[in-house]
């Protein structure tokens, strides 16, 4: 009886220590976004500065004849591995699952993935 209970002590403490160690793992830090990104399009660039503050400005370049610039900006949200951006002149979000690997950034909604590198 008591090896019993000591087998179910140790595998509770293993299932704890494993459930502990496997969270949070994924969760994107403020530090880990705030800077200025840019993302190279066949017909220009996309270059999105996210703040500290949760808000950020972001510029569209095209290429095209005659060349156009966009400015927006907004608020983002980060919540585990997925950023949320806010586009208030829209009045509308999308949701992106966010990795990292070196100085790239890349954005996946399930229908489009984008790649951003850290400038």
């Amino acid at each position: 009886m008591k090896r019993i209970r000591t087998l179910l002590l140790t595998a509770v403490i293993v299932f704890c220590v494993c459930m502990t160690a496997c969270g949070g793992g994924n969760d994107i830090a403020v530090d880990q976004v705030a800077g200025t990104w840019v993302r190279t399009m066949s017909d220009g660039t996309d270059t999105i500065t996210f703040n500290k503050d949760m808000t950020y400005d972001k510029t569209i370049a095209l290429t095209s004849a005659p060349p156009v610039t966009t400015n927006t900006s907004g608020t983002y949200s980060l919540s585990g591995d997925t950023i949320n951006i806010f586009y208030s002149e829209y009045g509308t979000s999308s949701d992106y699952t966010v990795t990292f690997s070196g100085n790239k950034m890349t954005w996946d909604n399930g229908n489009t993935t984008l790649e951003y590198v850290k400038q």
